[in-house]
């Protein structure tokens, strides 16, 4: 007897930073208070993040407080350039931002002229001082270094505390997709958990169980809220996983991966030895491949497209041949 699966994932993201399409969930922000050598908040200070992948760039201004906020910016790295009358520029790099949380960087201006700079270089640390969500966020790196049975990064949401697989899920979500994973946040019912995929629902609405995520080349980041999150998310009360997909830049990038498992490289089943040199035919073919490709998308010079538009382009397939022995 012969069973053959076949799982296509497709994903094509098309986006444009200078409009106001993102959910306001798909992305993290920037924040902190700008002070001269005193100690004293400088209002009025010109704030600028560059994205260093794309080019696109946000401003903002300090308040009466020498406060600034440059919120709902897509997730990715930043440099940050601070400026102010009467004092040198600041300037700092490798500002991470991530998915639901927010990247505080407190800027203290010298006293000289604008032509003058200071750059403070190093990761910032991002501390989120205005929510109380706990939550934890499965970066790229992760995503790419961790190993994954299947490439499923659904498997890594339970590194997160208080997030474990379901045993009750056949029962209680009745998964309709093969290699889905659902899982308990906090006790809660493997149905119970909010799977948002770039601001959209990600949930099946037949069984509320997860639909399938993007391959792992395709996935940008996400986030798991196990406690006290917005209401802004709503629908289920167990947990939120928020996630967002790669985006192009504006140098094109792609990969290509195959992983194979057939007789010629499988181990010896041990209840089928081999015989006269030759393995006996264990049943089991796998194939898993596909191919990434992102970039610009070049527009001619009268619509301004430059830094502004990008496209990423994932495609996975699966094939999975096993025949199975049946005895009376």
């Amino acid at each position: 007897m012969m069973n053959r699966r076949v799982s296509i994932r497709f994903v094509l993201a098309l986006y444009a930073s200078s409009l106001a399409s993102y959910a306001q969930n798909t992305n993290g922000s920037i924040g902190g208070v700008v002070r001269d050598p005193a100690g004293g908040v400088i209002p009025g200070a010109n704030v600028r993040a560059t994205n260093t992948g794309t080019g696109a760039i946000f401003r903002t201004v300090t308040n009466g407080e020498g406060q600034y906020a440059i919120r709902t910016i897509p997730i990715g790295l930043y440099d940050l350039a601070v400026e102010a009358a009467g004092f040198k520029r600041f300037e700092t790099t490798g500002i991470r931002v991530q998915v639901d949380e927010l990247a505080r960087v407190d800027a203290e201006l010298s006293v000289g002229g604008a032509t003058e700079s200071v750059t403070v270089s190093g990761e910032v640390v991002t501390v989120d001082t205005e929510s109380a969500t706990l939550k934890s966020v499965v970066d790229q790196r992760r995503i790419e270094q961790l190993p994954l049975n299947g490439r499923n990064a659904t498997q890594l949401m339970r590194l997160i505390v208080g997030v474990v697989a379901d045993p009750r899920a056949d029962v209680t979500s009745g998964t309709t997709y093969p290699g889905i994973t659902p899982v308990s946040v906090n006790g809660s019912r493997a149905n119970a958990t909010n799977y948002v995929l770039d601001g959209s629902n990600n949930n099946d609405h037949y069984s509320n169980a997860p639909n399938p995520m993007p391959n792992p080349d395709a996935l940008q980041e996400f986030s798991v809220q196990t406690n006290n999150f917005s209401a802004e998310f709503g629908r289920q009360s167990g947990g939120i996983v928020n996630a967002v997909t790669r985006s192009g830049t504006n140098s094109v990038h792609g990969s290509a991966f195959e992983y194979v498992r057939n007789q010629a490289v499988n181990a010896t089943n041990f209840f089928s030895p081999i015989v006269n040199g030759q393995k006996q035919q264990d049943g089991l073919k796998r194939n898993q491949f596909g191919v990434t490709l992102g970039g610009p998308v070049w527009l001619p010079r009268i619509y301004n497209g430059h830094d502004k538009t990008f496209f990423f382009f994932a495609w996975e397939q699966f094939l999975e041949y096993e025949s199975i022995n049946n005895q009376a």
